[in-house]
């Protein structure tokens, strides 16, 4: 599998649960972090989600 780009935050609980689920699988991904809320966040989700993942 390709590597993983996650959007999130290191304080989000879903974020966390996603990274904890690549560590098990031992799958290689990239974490981006940005602020809530940010212009960033919203380029990456519509709804301003987090964890968003881009393959």
């Amino acid at each position: 599998m390709s590597d993983l780009t996650i959007y999130g935050t290191t304080i989000s609980p879903f974020t966390r649960t996603v990274r904890m689920c690549l560590e098990e699988k031992e799958e290689t991904y990239r974490i981006y972090e940005y602020m809530p809320g940010s212009d960033e966040q919203k380029q990456e989700h519509p709804f301003g989600k987090v964890p968003a993942i881009r393959d």
